[in-house]
């Protein structure tokens, strides 16, 4: 087999790391998922690792599971660009949620600029995504698709205000698309979000604030931005990202998963610890490697 050149295999590490780390984030943030910040504090203490729900649910297997918005974008991998097609709606109102972003999270891995990023977006979200929820979507394929295509050794946290920017180029390319709602600006929110991580004197801190005034909700205006405050926070490390997403309360799941994909897409799958990684895929029977090679064949 030819060896693969240097730019081709960080690449391939960055995309695997942002469908590792959608996997990641989202089991790690299943055991406290949909409960208030001072509920997870009081029965866990500190979630530092993957562990099982204290009370099963629906959905759950075992530890590492990865819930069904991660399997959804796994599955649009898998297929593309065969599944390339309109989405119907499922939903009775316009989703405002980061359903679409979370699901579409392999648009970053395949689009190179924002016009793209948008018009797949578009394609793939169906008539019922709102407007939120196409930019929230945007930001973070945006984010992706940078931080995949960026040198060899830009690894470094001082990077993430540019991958930001595209991604926020990437909003501004969707503009008024999807259905009307009334929803806070995901852009402003996202600044705000960054601003608490950045000024927080520690994790605990910035965690209460971001629960506080950011929100912690599926809406596309409180998740998306809280991952982007998480991702700024962890300085894109894909663990503590991972970490702080699992103890943030509220949807710890989604807001982890979109929050460790992205910081996966910075630093790579390697970055992160090898037994989570190996688990996770292990016990979900995937392989971010050949997807996100498969998506890299057809990267535009």
């Amino acid at each position: 087999m030819a060896l693969l050149s240097q730019s081709t295999e960080h690449m391939l590490d960055r995309a695997a790391g942002a469908l590792c780390g959608l996997a990641l984030g989202d089991a790690m943030g299943r055991p406290g998922r949909g409960w208030p910040q001072q509920r997870i504090r009081g029965h866990f203490g500190w979630i530092t690792d993957l562990a099982a729900a204290p009370v099963p649910r629906p959905g759950d297997g075992p530890v590492g599971t990865m819930g069904a918005a991660t399997r959804a974008a796994f599955q649009l991998a898998a297929r593309w660009p065969q599944q390339l097609r309109p989405r119907v709606g499922t939903y009775a109102r316009p989703d405002g949620t980061s359903r679409t972003a979370h699901r579409l999270l392999p648009v970053g891995i395949v689009c190179r600029d924002e016009e793209a990023i948008a018009a797949h977006i578009v394609l793939l979200s169906g008539s019922r995504a709102t407007s939120t929820a196409l930019a929230g979507t945007a930001l973070v394929a945006g984010m992706v698709s940078s931080a995949v295509e960026a040198p060899a050794g830009s690894t470094d946290a001082v990077f993430l205000p540019a991958h930001l920017e595209m991604g926020m180029r990437a909003v501004e390319a969707i503009g008024d698309r999807g259905a009307l709602d009334v929803a806070p600006s995901v852009i402003e929110r996202s600044l705000l979000a960054r601003e608490l991580a950045v000024r927080a004197p520690d994790d605990h801190s910035f965690l209460t604030r971001l629960y506080d005034v950011v929100g912690v909700s599926q809406a596309a205006a409180e998740a998306v931005p809280a991952a982007v405050g998480l991702l700024v926070r962890a300085e894109a490390d894909p663990t503590r990202t991972s970490v702080l997403a699992a103890n943030l309360g509220g949807e710890t799941s989604r807001i982890g998963a979109l929050a460790t994909a992205m910081a996966g897409a910075v630093r790579g799958r390697a970055a992160m610890g090898e037994a989570a990684r190996t688990h996770v895929e292990h016990v979900n029977e995937v392989c971010s490697v050949s997807l996100a090679a498969r998506l890299l064949d057809q990267r535009s």
